[in-house]
């Protein structure tokens, strides 16, 4: 599993990247709609709308970082009063269901991407399949990091130990 680690490591790395980037966008956006509107008296057309689609391309890609780093907001009560063996179970169906949701929203994306690339956006005129891309590529990482997830769930000597204790979030 060592290559197959550093193929994921390598995908979480890009998805921090383009984070980074499309939130910062998104600010510089923000920043530059308002100074230009109140400051200046004169508005960009542009800054909102691609503010939005940066917005929906970070979310996705901050998703499955968090999925992978198994950070994302959690109710564990329930679980961590379960037996150890039951949790287990309960943890490894979970983790199942993840993966079967997050192979429906990458192939759905798949779908809706090709179905809009024809479309433009309003302001940017930019084909909308590259907005709707977020959806299968955002679907596509969580759904690889939550196989890893399972396999390091179902044999915590391969993740070192560190699956231990906690499931997948979703």
């Amino acid at each position: 599993m060592g290559g197959i680690k550093k193929l994921l490591d390598w995908l979480e790395k890009i998805a921090i990247a383009g984070t980074i980037v499309t939130f910062t966008i998104m600010i510089i956006m923000g920043v530059l709609q308002v100074l230009f509107r109140y400051v200046i008296g004169s508005s960009l057309y542009f800054t909102e709308e691609l503010a939005r689609y940066m917005f929906i391309w970070g979310v996705f890609l901050a998703s499955a970082v968090c999925l992978r780093r198994k950070s994302h907001a959690a109710i564990g009560l329930f679980v961590s009063w379960m037996p150890a063996r039951v949790r287990r179970i309960v943890l490894t169906i979970a983790s199942l269901c993840c993966i079967l949701f997050f192979f429906i929203i990458f192939s759905k994306g798949i779908e809706l991407t090709i179905a809009t690339w024809g479309q433009a956006s309003p302001a940017l005129e930019i084909p909308m399949g590259t907005i709707y891309l977020a959806i299968p590529v955002g679907g596509f990482f969580m759904l690889l990091f939550s196989i890893e997830n399972l396999i390091t769930e179902i044999n915590p000597k391969l993740a070192g130990g560190k699956a231990e204790g906690k499931g997948t979030e979703c």
